[in-house]
């Protein structure tokens, strides 16, 4: 699927070593391994292959699933507010879920939004009239018609351009970022060993 990360997360594979100490105290309950929430399933894939079985991912968001539209069951929103970090897209990419975000960093979550770490393009006037990109990345495959994009008709694609995965040096600094957060919200984690 995102086979040009493979050998960027290979390259940071010694952070597996560093992460071993996330269980920790403040990172868990009652000696429970820590649990990361994720939203969409490009940046569960992420950090699954970041941090590996030495912490519990879980991704909100199938892949098929429209991040535009997507809304959280109960179950997603308990695990989302329970969650010891939230990582999310950022920019509105995950128009239905801004609320429990809110909720979920107001009950004490951490939050860490990818777009905070990126290079920030902005839409064009005439971009995504046809939603070719879209294509690209599983959150949109499973669409029965991609000519029309009814499920995008009332999207408003102006400002921040929310799709910067397919891009692996945006990636780079995403997952560098990524590494930061976890080391400060997860565990206590030796810097020295980075």
């Amino acid at each position: 699927m995102f086979n040009f990360l493979r050998p960027l997360l290979i390259s940071i594979a010694s952070l597996s070593l560093v992460l071993t100490a996330c269980g920790g105290e403040e990172a868990s309950t009652a000696g429970d391994t820590a649990m990361v929430v994720v939203s969409t399933n490009i940046l569960g894939d992420v950090v699954e292959q970041l941090v590996g079985d030495q912490l519990v991912v879980e991704t909100i968001m199938p892949p098929g699933a429209d991040p535009h539209a997507f809304q959280a069951s109960a179950k997603d929103v308990d695990r989302m507010t329970k969650a010891d970090v939230l990582i999310t897209n950022g920019a509105g990419f995950e128009e239905g879920l801004l609320d429990v975000f809110n909720s979920a960093q107001s009950d004490g979550v951490p939050l860490f939004e990818a777009m905070s770490f990126v290079r920030v393009l902005e839409f064009a006037a005439d971009d995504h009239d046809d939603h070719d990109d879209h294509d690209d990345h599983d959150d949109h495959d499973d669409h029965d018609d991609h000519d029309d994009h009814d499920d995008h008709a009332g999207h408003d694609h102006s400002g921040a351009d929310p799709h910067f995965f397919s891009d692996p040096v945006q990636m780079i600094s995403v997952v560098e970022a990524l590494v930061d957060f976890l080391i400060a919200n997860v565990g206590d984690l030796d810097a020295d060993l980075l």
